[in-house]
């Protein structure tokens, strides 16, 4: 086979120029440019040598290095039980680790979004020359020095932020989501709680008011809340199934959906005019939810039971009789409906408890694909049975590593980064010389053989867990059904007891009125009565005055009207207490059957919640089970690729050793195709690193700091923070001084480039934000906008104006290529721009800037080795 070329010289653009000799220098790079952007191909990223590089950690190394690390005392550290998890599922030969070089950018911009600057490539190059062989320790050094820094949690802000909201921002921004979560990481609060509060806020608060914007910003749609809820919380996309179980995946049940909807669908947009308008969000206290599968509408409808993944359900809880009873703060026009019992708390406590697997399993799997490129389960939000973890055991031990540490994002990312499988290279390795496993394709096939009766074995085990699985579940499905139709009984006489309170209410108006009536009248009569005595005093001084004797019958015969009036209301009353009585009687007799049905559903919820805690058991044991034949199955493949490339390769040897050329050639094609499976495979299980695309945001800061567009916003910070703090020791304090200068500069990245980059190159909003793609407006913008343009002009010490600067071609390459992908230029390299720079002498800036411009578009930038 022929030798693979280099990774770093398939991703060097310059290195292209030189084939391109007829090409004008500008039309060269913008061709190379648009190539890069458009057409890479990952399978063309070769090794040299399967040999450790110089410099680089070795086994000696690592166990110095994790001596002391554990996350708890009584276990090997993380990293090391990482590289154990992931060597055990490796069949071949010892993958290299990482350069140096490759190491220092793949980590600056893993953990602070951007690349390291010259200064800091030159420190660390310097802290390994002043200790020979000590690049392990100063690797965990540096892993431990940009944890701490503030530019870590700036950047996991923006990391979260994408995870969790997916770039929406109609209520709330996208800064201040970001700002909210920077501070919780500045913190070093836990992370499931972080999730938590997501849940949880409502907006009301100032301080954790973003943390709302995942269901502000999905306008509290409860479809769209519950589908991506189970996309980021559980890695369970199952949307397909809210219409009926899902047609592809089996594990995704319609039940499951509206499970999930169960627990958000009470929830509601609150405009609260006192705030301005802010939107808030609101929770109804009663109501549930019916839903039928449009495959088999002759089942009937089904009452959705709130409930997560693993059987994780709301216990039927407290209810009111009547609904002013249900509510806090009842629902108005103006005011924000608060339930005594609220749904989506009680969501937010179950979905991101360390009891509950499902979230840990897809966290972990979601931070090791920040890091490593790709989930242990792909995509990360596919979790189920047909989609098995490449790796069962290292899944299961690094959500049980999250919860060890207490969800603390610096130490999970901390144990992640110092593992072998993390710093490997993603240089191939040369299989020709490797002689197999030990004890060749025989030992291979005994192998085979234990994972066939390992296999077997599991079988039954599996069986016997689906038998007792499937006897729970009928179980609990019978406490469901009468669980469903004891709330189909409640919800109708609390309809009914709604319906005699409401009759009650206007037999009591009526009576009130009577009431009302009779005081009128009987007021009425006194007043005519006082009236009359008037009158009669009148008539004694002026006897025989006929008007007075006519208005003193008509006083009689008014008082006799209202006398008899108050007479028939006095007659009414009693009857009309009577009738209020018994409506009374009537509704409080069914408010106490809607309460007792309601004791009858707490009671049947007393065995449904054993029954599901039984199933969540056997469902975590089930589970168990499956990983591991998961694992096995995939083991046993892997064992069966290796053995066809293993044979394949003896076949084409005998052949050349044999003189038959045409049939070794043939079989060589052959076997570098099964070659690049291999290769796939291992990196599949994370024994070889894979190429990785810069996400929008690493594109902006590698950007920024490559260029050092932020050099004269720094001076500026630093002279407005010498120039405003008086007091000498706050103007000393090293730490306030750093964050004030990075929150400037992250501003200024903001507007500046990193807006326009993330509107480029990220996916739409409310999609998936972890696939990678190229557009003619990402090749466009880097050939031809303005904005780019001014980029490249030399200005106030940036990377331009300092190469501009420097005679010597050979210093300027090393500058050049430091500054923009962290690394030392080869000869060939430093020879192209020492003959490009004499020939076009005249133009030394302008090749500069077409230099720094070609960089900038290559592969090499764009990609993490």
């Amino acid at each position: 086979m022929a030798k693979a070329s280099s990774t770093r010289r398939h991703l060097n653009v310059m290195g292209s120029l030189e084939m391109n000799k007829t090409l004008s220098l500008h039309q060269d790079l913008k061709l190379l440019a648009v190539f890069f952007l458009l057409t890479v191909q990952f399978g063309a990223f070769g090794g040299e040598e399967a040999k450790r590089p110089s410099g680089s950690p070795t086994g000696a190394d690592k166990a110095q290095q994790d001596k002391g690390l554990s996350v708890l005392a009584d276990k090997p550290s993380l990293s090391r039980r990482i590289d154990q998890a992931v060597n055990l599922t490796h069949l071949g030969p010892g993958m290299p680790a990482s350069r140096d070089e490759e190491f220092l950018r793949r980590i600056y911009l893993d953990l602070i979004g951007r690349g390291p600057t010259v200064l800091e490539i030159c420190a660390y190059e310097g802290r390994l020359a002043a200790s020979p062989g000590s690049s392990s320790l100063a690797r965990s050094e540096l892993i431990d020095d940009l944890l701490a820094r503030g530019e870590f949690s700036r950047y996991f802000a923006k990391v979260l932020e994408v995870m969790i909201t997916e770039r929406r921002e109609d209520n709330i921004s996208m800064m201040g989501f970001r700002g909210w979560i920077q501070g919780w990481l500045g913190e070093r609060r836990p992370l499931n709680e972080l999730f938590l509060e997501v849940l949880a806020a409502d907006g009301t608060a100032a301080d954790s008011r973003p943390a709302a914007g995942f269901i502000l910003n999905r306008n509290a749609d409860p479809h769209l809340v519950s589908r991506d809820l189970g996309r980021i919380y559980f890695g369970r996309d199952v949307q397909c199934a809210q219409c009926h179980d899902h047609p592809l995946v089996p594990d995704y049940k319609q039940s499951e959906y509206f499970g999930l909807f169960s627990f958000v669908n009470r929830s509601y947009l609150f405009m609260d005019e006192k705030r301005g308008g802010a939107q808030l969000l609101g929770e109804k206290g009663e109501g549930m939810t019916e839903f039928a599968s449009v495959f088999r509408p002759r089942d009937g409808k089904k009452v959705a039971q709130p409930m997560l993944p693993m059987a994780i359900a709301v216990d039927a809880g407290p209810e009111s009789a009547e609904e002013a009873e249900a509510y806090l703060v009842a629902p108005g026009k103006d005011s924000r409906a608060v339930p005594r019992h609220s749904r989506r708390q009680q969501l937010a406590v179950l979905a991101t408890h360390p009891e509950n697997d499902c979230f840990n399993r897809n966290l972990a799997n979601r931070l090791w694909a920040v890091l490593m490129g790709m989930g242990i389960v792909h995509p990360v939000d596919m979790h189920h049975s047909e989609n098995p973890p490449a790796s069962a055991a290292l899944l299961r031990l690094l959500a049980e590593g999250l919860v060890d540490c207490g969800y603390d994002l610096r130490e999970f990312l901390r144990q992640v980064a110092r593992s072998d499988a993390y710093q490997r290279s993603v240089e191939m390795p040369d299989l020709r010389p490797w002689a197999g496993p030990l004890g060749g394709t025989a030992a291979l096939q005994v192998e085979v053989a234990k994972l066939s009766e390992n296999l077997r074995g599991l079988d039954p085990i599996i069986k016997s867990l689906d038998a007792e699985v499937s006897l729970v579940t009928q179980r609990l499905q019978g406490y469901q059904s009468d669980f469903n139709r004891l709330q189909q009984r409640r919800e109708e006489a609390r309809k009914k007891g709604q319906q005699l309170g409401e009759q009650r209410d206007k037999e009591k108006a009526a009576l009130a009125a009577l009431q009302a009536n009779r005081a009128r009248e009987i007021s009425l009569i006194k007043a005519l009565k006082a009236a009359a005595q008037e009158t009669d005093k009148a008539i004694q001084l002026k006897s025989g005055d006929k008007e007075l004797a006519a208005n003193r019958a008509q006083l009689d015969s008014r008082i006799a009207t209202a006398d008899k009036a108050r007479a028939a209301i006095d007659e009414q009353l009693p009857r009309q207490g009577k009738v209020v009585d018994q409506a009374g009687r009537l509704a409080e007799d069914q408010r106490l059957q809607v309460l007792a049905l309601g004791d009858r559903r707490l009671a049947l919820g007393e065995f449904a919640a054993e029954a599901r805690g039984a199933l969540r058991r056997l469902q975590r044991q089930r589970q168990e089970q499956q990983d591991r034949q998961a694992d096995l199955r995939q083991q046993k493949e892997r064992i069966g690729a290796l053995q066809s490339w293993l044979s394949l390769r003896d076949k084409a040897r005998t052949f050349a050793a044999a003189g038959r050329a045409s049939e070794a050639a043939a079989l060589e094609i052959q076997l570098g195709l099964v070659q690049e499976s291999l290769f796939e495979t291992w990196r599949r299980t994370f024994s070889l690193r894979r190429v990785r695309p810069l996400a929008p945001e690493q594109m902006a800061g590698a950007t920024y700091a490559a260029l050092d567009l932020g050099r004269s916003v720094r001076e500026k910070a630093l002279a407005d923070w010498r120039a405003s703090k008086k007091d000498t020791a706050e103007r000393e304090d090293e730490g306030k001084r750093k964050a004030f200068v990075e929150a400037a500069i992250a501003d200024h990245m903001w507007g500046a480039l990193e807006k326009v980059v993330m509107r480029r190159f990220s996916a739409p909003a409310g999609a998936p934000q972890d696939g990678f793609f190229s557009t003619v407006d990402q090749a466009l913008m880097m050939m031809n906008d303005p904005m780019v343009q001014n980029w490249l002009k030399a200005s106030q010490g940036n990377l331009v104006d300092r190469l501009v600067a420097l005679e010597d071609p050979d210093q300027l390459a090393r500058e050049l290529y430091l500054g923009i992908v962290s690394r030392q230029p080869d000869a060939r390299e430093r020879a192209m721009v020492r003959d490009l720079l004499a020939r076009h002498a005249g133009e030394r800036a302008v090749i500069v800037r077409e230099l720094v411009w070609g960089l900038l578009a290559s592969a090499e930038f764009r990609f993490i080795l």
